[in-house]
């Protein structure tokens, strides 16, 4: 930890071995024999901690329609950090230690820990450098960087129906920082200026209507989306 209170967050394999392609850490990134761990804890998990790999785990497990109880509120908070630093164009991720000590509490979830993997090998064989020029410029990672923070704020938001859209423009983010793929950067983007439309409107409801507007939100999405897919 640094005078200034920030613990790094960098940290390459002790044995010079390769990085293990993302989707073959996930098991081992989130295996949960307690039911709390510290983020330092699972932090030190993560062999390779580049901006785009803390984007992506951080943001997968919100990012699934999947229960995913703990992960929400402290990964948010993380990934706030994260957004602020690649914002200010910093060359590595650093948190303060208060957010490292932060207890997450969940359970294991093996299903959740299942659709993870499948999802990053997924993109791990669709995604490939494209539109590379887009990361070398200063306006694309630092709008990334903005559109990360305000989803993070969303993730942090104790409604349901806020997390998993912001969450999903995240993980493409920091999927395509990984890939160095801009047509994942930029899908990120709009997933995520998507998502936060989605949870304003949704605050906004909550905040008129009470909690019943999340049931309301529930049903529309229960009952619309099927019958959107079927007309397709």
């Amino acid at each position: 930890m640094n005078s200034d209170g920030f613990a790094p967050a960098v940290a390459e394999p002790a044995d010079g071995s390769p990085h293990k392609p993302l989707s073959r850490e996930i098991a081992d990134i989130f295996a949960q024999e307690a039911e709390t761990i510290t983020f330092e804890a699972l932090l030190s998990r993560i062999r390779q901690k580049s901006f785009g790999v803390l984007l992506a785990i951080l943001a997968l497990p919100s990012a699934l329609p999947l229960p995913a109880p703990g992960y929400a509120m402290p990964f948010g908070v993380a990934l706030l950090v994260v957004a602020y630093q690649m914002i200010r164009e910093r060359e590595y991720p650093w948190f303060p230690q208060r957010v490292l000590a932060r207890e997450i509490r969940t359970k294991k979830n093996r299903r959740l820990v299942k659709a993870m993997v499948w999802l990053v090998g997924l993109l791990e064989k669709l995604l490939k450098p494209r539109g590379e020029w887009l990361y070398e410029t200063r306006w694309f990672p630092r709008s990334s960087g903005v559109v990360v923070l305000l989803c993070a704020a969303s993730m942090c938001t104790p409604i349901p129906l806020t997390n998993s859209l912001p969450a999903l423009g995240i993980f493409l983010i920091g999927m395509g920082l990984i890939e160095r793929d801009a047509l994942a950067g930029i899908g990120g983007i709009v997933t995520g200026v998507a998502g936060m439309l989605v949870s304003i409107t949704i605050v906004v409801l909550v905040l008129m209507f009470g909690m019943v507007a999340v049931d309301w939100v529930r049903d529309v999405i229960r009952e619309g989306l099927p019958a959107l897919m079927a007309g397709m």
